[in-house]
């Protein structure tokens, strides 16, 4: 009599034909998150199959998204996420996924389409090309010559969707929205270092950029004066191509601190 007994599939974590493992070794950079291939058994070919986080996979610090993928030539797609402050590397073969048992797999027939987005409020934002052109020169962007007309055009429109993330000078420099960071030190020895010495021009050209930055919002007065750090100014360079097989250097009047 097995009336009384459940029924559970059960599924060994050492089991290759039920996971998937990496093509090859990965290195993922903080905070990122990547979609990567993944070889799968050769039965689950021309299907559609869910992949789960493995034993294996949690080993490591990362998270294996749970994914509906498709199986064509032993092969699928996975997604991990890396959500610490370094480098994870992943080696080639591991086991970073299981499938679910054949019961469970599904075969996706149809997908409906999905409604078209409204794009009047994506309108709004295009810039014509006039804007673009202009935009290009005030920033001098170096774009692949051999790109035609409607690529580059489409690299343009990216770079100034996001362009307040580039700054020509330092008063396009927004200051930071996030809360004040707190460093804690390991003693409380004041530090306190001799400014060097520096020419009369050195001296105008760090008053310049001081209150530049001041007026920008970009630094502010220290309210201590136990901790301090000298200034050091260094002189651009700029590499211009001669008519020659050489390089020549040229020093920018301008200089940093």
């Amino acid at each position: 009599m097995l009336d009384n007994f459940l029924y559970a599939p059960l599924q060994s974590v050492c089991d290759e034909s039920m996971c998937v493992t990496l093509m090859r070794t990965q290195r993922i950079k903080p905070y990122t998150e990547i979609t990567l291939p993944v070889y799968a058994p050769k039965y689950l070919n021309n299907t559609s199959v869910i992949l789960e986080e493995s034993t294996f996979a949690k080993r490591y610090p990362i998270v294996v998204a749970s994914v509906l993928t498709f199986v064509k030539n032993n092969k699928a797609l996975g997604c991990i996420a890396n959500m610490n402050p370094y480098v994870v590397t992943l080696k080639k073969g591991l086991r970073i996924a299981k499938i679910l048992q054949k019961h469970h797999i599904l075969s996706v027939e149809k997908v409906s389409d999905l409604p078209q987005m409204n794009k009047q409020e994506d309108d709004t934002d295009i810039p014509s090309r006039a804007e673009l052109n202009e935009f290009h020169e005030k920033y001098g962007f170096k774009i692949c010559p051999s790109l035609d007309e409607d690529k580059r055009n489409q690299v343009l429109r990216l770079l100034y969707k996001y362009r307040s993330v580039f700054a020509c000078d330092v008063t396009e420099i927004k200051a930071c929205k996030g809360p004040p960071l707190k460093l804690d030190v390991h003693t409380n020895r004041k530090t306190f270092q001799r400014q060097y010495r520096l020419s009369d021009t050195d001296k105008t050209e760090i008053t310049r950029q001081i209150n530049q930055m001041l007026d920008a919002d970009v630094i502010e007065t220290s309210d201590t004066p136990y901790y301090n750090c000298p200034i050091c100014l260094v002189a651009k360079k700029i590499w211009r191509k001669t008519s020659g097989s050489g390089l020549t250097c040229y020093k920018q009047k301008n200089y940093n601190t």
